[in-house]
């Protein structure tokens, strides 16, 4: 495996589909520039709005993302992971699942995940979330996609960093990159809105931060950092 360029992009998302799109691409093209092959998305980077918006305008998300993130790679010829937005479980359920996507220069699907573990939690500033209310959690591990030039490279998305046992799973099938697509929560959105390339020399699997570090319980090196 090669070293190379990775870029893990942050955003500040709001519930206008297309203009997260295109702060998407502008983010995208910058990294580019400054000469990444490996690309990621954040958590919601297509759309984040109250979650009835959410589920009516899911299918539309789920559709137009897709294409966008096949369009993406194929213009600048990179390997891109959005992840996750909303893709409708089915015609007759009120619920979707928080998909991240791996593309590779020719537009083609390498990975798909689900999210398996839902944020359905209590936190200390009193608030409570309950992800699963209009998510459904995904019934298989991630997948790792195999790569002689970039990496063997395993998915997550979010609360799933608080399951050791998943990137266990990802280690035992090689994963060399894992990615790691988060949303903030309010308390934690300090600085936010920026793209950041680091050389990808790896030893030991690293994983790909995208909006923020990860807690003491950091499970392997990282290749961001935000203030």
């Amino acid at each position: 495996m090669k070293s190379y360029l990775a870029a893990a992009i942050q955003m500040t998302s709001v519930s206008n589909l297309q203009k997260n799109l295109a702060q998407a691409e502008e983010f995208i093209d910058l990294a580019v520039r400054q000469g990444a092959e490996l690309i990621g998305l954040p958590e919601n980077f297509s759309f984040m709005g109250e979650e009835n918006e959410k589920l009516a305008q899911a299918s539309a998300i789920a559709t137009e993302t897709e294409k966008f993130l096949k369009t993406m790679a194929q213009r600048f010829q990179i390997t891109i992971l959005g992840g996750g937005f909303p893709v409708p479980v089915d015609h007759t359920s009120n619920r979707v699942y928080n998909t991240a996507l791996l593309i590779d220069p020719s537009g083609q699907e390498l990975a798909r995940y689900q999210k398996v573990h839902l944020f359905d939690v209590n936190v200390p500033d009193g608030n409570t979330y309950r992800e699963s209310t209009t998510v459904m959690a995904g019934t298989q591990l991630p997948p790792v996609h195999f790569s002689q030039e970039l990496g063997n490279i395993g998915l997550s998305v979010c609360y799933d960093v608080r399951f050791p046992e998943l990137y266990r799973h990802i280690a035992y099938k090689g994963g060399d990159v894992i990615f790691v697509p988060l949303r903030l929560l309010p308390s934690q959105a300090k600085t936010i809105g920026k793209s950041s390339c680091k050389r990808v020399p790896l030893k030991i699997p690293a994983i790909l931060l995208l909006q923020h570090k990860l807690e003491s319980t950091t499970l392997v090196a990282k290749l961001m950092d935000t203030p």
